[in-house]
């Protein structure tokens, strides 16, 4: 099995193919920040792999304008060599105080999230919602990565996800994710936790 990225002190922003990890079918992997002309490129991927009822390409757009730390591509090159190919991406609303609060309370949109509520490029947030993976067989291993990729000033911020399939049931529960607000399990629909990237989350 592949060795993967061992976690790292949070110390800087790191990523690209410096940063690169074995793809389990070949080739490496790594993550980077995409361009504003590349959002529409996500969402074809989302509509694709998760559902067409997913994210609108204006809504990304303006959370993307908002904190550009909201999206992180993921880019393939393949043992043939060529240039790396989009692969997949994650995606993030950086709450700030009053969003993680609506979060809890079950009261925040998700859909279209309101601006007020997420913590603006440069500002740390009270908590990270994982909006959307695009990552088939690699959402484990690219968790270091996607920690050492934002850095120290996310590495305190609780992640908080919302499980809508049973495969995502799975993989939550397989990423170290634990029912939030003291549900007993993790079941669809439910809110779900990790610690924080500072505290080990998904990273041991």
């Amino acid at each position: 099995m592949p060795k993967l990225l061992e976690y790292k002190e949070l110390r800087e922003r790191v990523w690209g193919q410096a940063e690169a990890i074995e793809h389990p079918d070949g080739g490496t992997v790594w993550l980077r920040p995409p361009e504003s002309s590349e959002i529409p490129v996500l969402r074809d991927l989302l509509h694709t792999e998760i559902t067409p009822g997913a994210g609108t390409l204006d809504t990304m757009t303006k959370v993307f304008a908002h904190n550009r730390d909201s999206f992180w591509l993921i880019e393939q090159l393949s043992l043939s060599g060529g240039a790396p190919s989009v692969i997949g991406f994650y995606s993030f609303l950086p709450l700030n105080a009053e969003g993680r609060a609506a979060l809890e309370a079950h009261t925040l949109n998700t859909i279209d999230p309101p601006l007020s509520l997420l913590a603006p490029f440069g500002e740390a947030p009270a908590a990270l919602y994982i909006w959307a993976i695009v990552a088939r067989r690699l959402m484990r291993r690219l968790m270091p990565s996607i920690a050492r990729a934002m850095g120290l000033l996310y590495a305190d911020a609780p992640i908080f996800a919302r499980v809508a399939t049973e495969d995502g049931r799975k993989a939550g529960i397989g990423t170290g994710f634990s029912a939030s607000a003291g549900a007993p399990e993790i079941q669809l629909g439910s809110l779900i936790q990790l610690p924080p990237w500072s505290k080990g989350g998904a990273l041991a």
